[in-house]
């Protein structure tokens, strides 16, 4: 399409106009290379009786792709499942093992994990579990516990675990002198599986938007997640996990299970529940991460942040 004064004669053009025209149907011009669209080249357009044009080849050729992707979700949604009212709710959890129990009430599998205030707690603990541990600094106030010394994984025996907690503590003590510390949460570690991230982000203009992907360490390595507006069905969640690149790990891999993703998409989807029914206050609320080994599916590390403070009824 022309787009300066270089271009007076267009008879090309005149035909192309003219054969649109002979069509009967919407149409419009396709340019092989991407060009500048100028006053010259609409007043050309409208002469000419060409509607609209459009470029290049490869621009054009991927919007496609994207309207009849779009339009097949659109028909999709005619017949799919639609999101069940979400029940508002008073809680507010300010902590991490808060924020697991307030998950736990709507249906969220979450780890389990006992609060130990004294290192002889943390140690009968841990022996009850007959396994390696995780240890984690409980505290309303610290919201990243690596930074500060607030985490010790793979731990065994009486005199490691009670080594941990006292080391733990002071360590805590000398990083956030102003922490409420109210001691340490003791879990069974869990090995093998994946680490998926599930968060929820409130957007000003969208409201709550729903991320999920790769956990752990993977989430900025790969870049690699799904987003959708909130509320979401299972089958929803689903469709976000199978549109991952890394889609092919939850299949099996290297001899790990292949993930039961029906039961995964249910736990997805409750825990976007969860997040609506927090409220407006609510601005995000993140599980990283949540473990996943075939049909086993657990909570292993959760967060509310709260764009107000909490109010008297809370």
């Amino acid at each position: 399409m022309p787009w300066n004064d270089k271009w007076q004669q267009v008879p090309a053009i005149e035909v192309i106009g003219r054969a649109l025209a002979q069509l009967g149907k919407p149409s419009a011009m396709l340019n092989q290379t991407l060009r500048p669209v100028s006053q010259k080249s609409r007043d050309i357009m409208a002469a000419c009786g060409v509607p609209a044009a459009f470029g290049g080849l490869e621009a054009v050729v991927r919007a496609l792709g994207h309207i009849s992707r779009w339009s097949a979700w659109l028909q999709a949604q005619t017949t799919a499942e639609q999101p069940l009212p979400v029940m508002p709710t008073s809680a507010w959890p300010d902590s991490e093992r808060a924020t697991l129990d307030y998950l736990a009430s709507r249906g969220v599998p979450v780890i389990p994990a006992k609060l130990a205030r004294t290192r002889g707690e943390a140690v009968d603990f841990a022996a009850a579990l007959r396994a390696p541990v995780a240890m984690k600094i409980a505290s309303p106030d610290v919201a990243h516990k690596t930074e500060v010394g607030g985490v010790r994984l793979g731990l065994q025996g009486d005199a490691a675990v009670g080594a941990a907690f006292d080391a733990m503590l002071a360590r805590v003590r000398q990083a956030r002198p102003d922490a409420r510390l109210d001691g340490v949460l003791v879990s069974p570690m869990r090995e093998g599986g994946l680490e998926i991230l599930v968060g929820t982000v409130r957007d000003a203009q969208w409201g709550l938007t729903l991320a999920v992907g790769l956990g752990g360490i993977w989430v900025e390595a790969l870049a690699d997640t799904q987003l959708r507006l909130l509320p979401v069905t299972p089958q929803d969640a689903r469709d976000m996990l199978t549109s991952l690149r890394a889609a092919k790990l939850l299949q099996g891999f290297r001899g790990s299970p292949p993930v039961d993703l029906d039961r995964l998409a249910r736990v997805i989807a409750a825990i976007g529940d969860a997040a609506l029914a927090l409220g407006d206050s609510l601005a995000a609320l993140e599980v990283n991460p949540l473990w996943v080994r075939g049909d086993d599916v657990e909570a292993l590390d959760a967060l509310a942040v709260w764009a107000d403070a909490p109010s008297s009824t809370h």
